[in-house]
């Protein structure tokens, strides 16, 4: 989970604490963020995280909110 946040059309689609991969396209293996560049076609994969995080206080250190979202 390196990315905090998928917008679409200005609206967001999945956000932290979810967990937001992106896949290459042709291989399906993970990108991580340092290699991504631009025009890689990707997919992008959202997963609901761990329980914990979305109680008030896992949310307090890695909701929205803590990275000003």
């Amino acid at each position: 989970n390196e990315y905090l946040g998928l917008l679409l059309d200005g609206v967001y689609q999945a956000i932290t604490p979810d967990i937001i991969s992106l896949l290459d396209a042709d291989t399906l293996e993970p990108i991580v963020s340092e290699n991504l560049l631009y025009g890689s076609r990707v997919i992008v994969v959202s997963m609901r995280g761990p329980e914990i995080w979305y109680s008030p206080n896992g949310l307090k250190l890695v909701g929205p909110t803590a990275f000003d979202l």
